[in-house]
């Protein structure tokens, strides 16, 4: 398949639905219009792939922005 890298994260949870997987890589969420984590959510609840690696920068940001941090397979405690 081939490989998209995208200048902006999708708006609308119809948008993302064009994507196979979604790959998060150090993703700023200030970045993100406010609605992206539960766009996401729903989108992975819809059966959509995704796979987040954690960075250096901002990872302590998405692990503290809850519609991020409730895309996560584990606690956070």
């Amino acid at each position: 398949g081939e490989t998209i890298s995208l200048p902006l994260f999708p708006l609308t949870v119809e948008e993302l639905k064009t994507y196979a997987a979604v790959i998060l890589c150090d993703i700023d969420p200030r970045r993100c219009v406010q609605a992206a984590g539960k766009n996401l959510n729903d989108y992975v609840n819809g059966g959509g792939g995704l796979v987040m690696i954690p960075g250096q920068r901002h990872w302590p940001a998405v692990i503290r922005a809850s519609d991020f941090a409730e895309l996560l397979p584990v606690g956070l405690e």
